[in-house]
């Protein structure tokens, strides 16, 4: 059950400092949409040219089957640090190494 506000009380005006506050609120949320959008294209243009490079590396026979589980597991060996949360695979996700349901498995990869 809601409580409704009486119909004879007044409705009070935000304080001038609350409308400030609210300003500096919406400042500090344009920023962080902003961060975050520029955060993503970054890793996206990042994954694309990794992507590109494993490619490259398997068309010419210089890795080979494999290859790909065990740069995964060398990336996670070494660029973890003390505040980094778990890689998928430790969080419960499914692996790498296994196919996505409903898609193949690339032979290469």
């Amino acid at each position: 059950m809601s409580r409704k506000r009486p119909q004879n009380t007044p409705v009070l005006a935000a304080l001038p400092e609350e409308q400030a506050f609210a300003e500096v609120v919406e400042m500090i949320q344009t920023a962080r949409g902003k961060a975050l959008a520029a955060v993503n294209t970054e890793l996206i243009d990042l994954y694309w040219r990794i992507g590109e490079y494993i490619s490259r590396k398997l068309e010419t026979a210089t890795w080979g089957e494999g290859v790909v589980e065990a740069l995964a597991r060398y990336i996670q060996r070494t660029t973890r640090t003390s505040g980094d949360s778990p890689g998928p695979t430790s969080s419960g996700c499914a692996s790498s190494s296994r196919p996505i349901r409903g898609m193949k498995k690339s032979r290469r990869w």
